[in-house]
């Protein structure tokens, strides 16, 4: 770096000995410092696949969803995808003409993204692990957009991340999101949203979810209108993982990812701040199977 450039990078740089000036920066330093939020050792990685298969937490409280199930031998071929090979089956894909897709295999197409979320106390909000997905029109109920919100709870028996909301915007695919989360306790009942009440969309590795209506998480806890941002970084990677649900659908995720700044935003409290965790699918493929008779 030569002499000019050096002087452009610390241009407007303010330097000082004056004892004042230096007591009121540190006394900046100190507030942001006392007022930051911890950060929460629960993370995707720990949360989604975790190491420790005994300590598992997230999903598994009551049976409700089991993570990384063993492919079946027709499925393995999904492990050895390209990233190439996801965008151009996304790019040749077309929607299932079923007369009753819910009781045959579903494909949604799109972009997916999941966020750990720590607020801070003041908000009055439990941790939450958010799932966020956007399906194109060419996915087998048309486009949607989807959010499922679990909150972080425990109790004497077990402590976990609980199903507490599900919002859509789709009627059409009411019947099935009744079926797949059939037998899974939501803390709410399935929340279907007119389509400017939810708003989610990609811009280059910018992922956005919104809602302007308020999400009650249980009978004393309402997430109020707010929005969540995850930003990509990182090397793009093909990845799979495998879900199964206690009514018999299981479902076989494969993605182009990354891993994912993220930001909450509460608009009514004037807090924006950083999540803890987060995940970018950018392109993503969902097949879920019907339960086997």
């Amino acid at each position: 770096m030569d002499e000019k450039e050096t002087k452009q990078n610390f241009k407007g740089t303010f330097y000082t000995n004056k004892f004042e000036d230096i007591e009121k920066t540190k006394t900046m330093f100190n507030d942001i410092w006392k007022n930051a939020i911890a950060p929460s050792p629960m993370t995707l990685k720990n949360i989604v696949r975790p190491v420790d298969e005994p300590k598992r937490t997230a999903y598994e409280t009551n049976k409700k969803i089991r993570v990384n199930l063993h492919l079946s031998t027709d499925e393995e071929e999904i492990k050895n995808l390209t990233q190439k090979d996801i965008i151009t089956r996304i790019i040749n894909a077309q929607a299932y003409p079923d007369k009753n897709p819910s009781d045959n295999k579903i494909k949604h197409y799109g972009t997916a993204g999941e966020a750990v979320i720590h607020p801070p106390g003041f908000l009055n909000l439990p941790d939450m692990l958010m799932i966020i997905s956007h399906y194109d029109k060419h996915s087998t109920y048309g486009e949607q957009d989807f959010l499922m919100i679990l909150s972080w709870e425990e109790t004497q028996k077990a402590k976990g991340f609980i199903p507490s909301a599900l919002i859509y915007d789709n009627p059409k695919a009411t019947t099935f999101w009744k079926k797949l989360f059939d037998n899974t306790f939501f803390n709410q009942p399935l929340m279907l949203v007119r389509k400017n009440e939810l708003q989610i969309q990609l811009h280059g590795h910018t992922f956005f979810a919104g809602w302007t209506i308020p999400i009650p998480l249980s009978a004393s806890c309402i997430l109020p209108p707010a929005c969540v941002s995850l930003e990509g970084y990182g090397h793009v990677k093909p990845d799979t993982d495998s879900m199964g649900y206690p009514s018999g659908y299981r479902n076989v995720h494969v993605y182009n990812g990354m891993d994912a700044f993220v930001t909450f935003m509460h608009p009514s409290s004037k807090y924006s701040g950083p999540g803890t965790d987060g995940i970018l699918a950018r392109e993503s493929i969902v097949t879920i199977y019907p339960p086997e008779k």
